[in-house]
């Protein structure tokens, strides 16, 4: 049986690239024969000549940073994902459908709507065969789905044989449309082990002395930066607000976590790794025109019964008690064990019908 996987493997984000990589070793552990779909569309990391089509200082400045990251996440890629051929535009997928048996889409941001804006229906599986086609775990990435966006997705995913999505948030956005046969399945990242994600780091360098590691999404984050000086002045801390820090590649990401005293951050990905790598963590919701991705980060901490580690108000004393109290890991391991039995059942269940 042939799987296909569609999803964010190509975004310049660790979480994107980790969840891409954790779907297909899971299926690969069954037997299966899975591949990522290779559709990227192109962007200036293609080219470094490309990040000088501005006249922004600020937008060179940040197009050579991504550029750079780029190519250190590049290297995971091409040793750990198996790819098809690259696909450029949706148009080159047309006959997707009779490469496969399975098309799995998700999971990552791939269904929100203002991504239809740059990638079309892509990740709505619009391609016409008789491949069986399954969501697992895709995050609208906002609470509230624009009507006319809404319009044009509702009659693909009806066309699903089964369907999951990441947030509780999802569950009520296809509900009131009438999609209800809709499961809750968490990102495919918990599908693994922490193993899983230490056997990729043994070769990373170890970062010697005792820190806090900030991993920051977003520009103009007022109290993530307010908790950062704070932290900043009182033990040596590591943040990806930083150029060096900024341009990781995978596998130092990760073993940056690992290697931490406790991490600070409002990355959905960013509390998973800290659970998987049993790191004491707090979360900083995201503020401004994006609150709606915070959704998917409440969802992961209720599946977990940890939402005593958000901070939304800058308080010290408070603070520090949260990143002091203990986590009992013992019990995140049963509950992480429960959740990857409930996933596993619903895409090998489904796979096989």
């Amino acid at each position: 049986m042939k799987i296909g996987i569609l999803t964010f493997h190509w975004g310049t984000n660790y979480g994107g690239v980790l969840q891409s990589f954790a779907l297909q070793t899971f299926l690969k552990k069954q037997g299966l024969d899975v591949k990522i779909v290779n559709f990227a569309p192109p962007t200036f990391r293609d080219s470094i000549f490309r990040c000088f089509r501005t006249k922004s200082p600020k937008v060179l400045y940040s197009n050579l940073k991504n550029f750079i990251k780029e190519k250190n996440i590049e290297k995971f890629r091409r040793l750990n994902l198996n790819l098809t051929k690259r696909y450029y535009t949706i148009n080159e997928l047309d006959n997707l459908a009779e490469d496969f048996d399975v098309l799995i889409t998700g999971s990552d941001q791939v269904w929100n709507p203002y991504g239809i804006q740059n990638h079309g229906l892509t990740y709505f599986l619009p391609f016409k065969g008789e491949c069986k086609k399954i969501s697992y775990a895709p995050s609208f990435g906002c609470v509230d789905y624009p009507k006319d966006a809404l319009n044009k997705v509702v009659p693909l995913i009806k066309e699903f044989d089964a369907i999951s999505i990441r947030e509780k948030s999802g569950l009520f956005i296809l509900g009131d449309v009438g999609i209800t046969n809709v499961q809750l399945m968490p990102d495919p990242t918990l599908l693994l082990d922490k193993i899983d994600y230490l056997n990729l780091i043994k070769t990373a360098k170890k970062r010697k002395s005792n820190y806090a590691f900030f991993y920051t999404l977003q520009p103009n984050q007022k109290l993530i930066s307010e908790i950062y000086k704070n932290v900043d002045n009182k033990m040596k801390t590591i943040s990806t607000l930083n150029t060096e820090s900024s341009i990781m590649g995978i596998e130092s990401w990760i073993g940056t976590i690992y290697h931490s005293d406790f991490v600070v951050t409002n990355s959905f990905h960013g509390v998973i790794f800290s659970l998987l790598l049993n790191k004491s963590f707090i979360v900083i919701p995201i503020e401004g025109k994006l609150t709606g991705m915070n959704d998917r980060i409440y969802t992961l901490l209720e599946m977990f019964d940890l939402k005593e580690r958000l901070v939304d108000v800058f308080d010290e004393i408070t603070m520090y008690e949260k990143i002091k109290h203990p986590i009992d890991w013992h019990r995140i391991e049963k509950a992480h064990h429960k959740i990857r039995q409930m996933a596993s059942s619903f895409l090998l269940d489904n796979i096989a019908k």
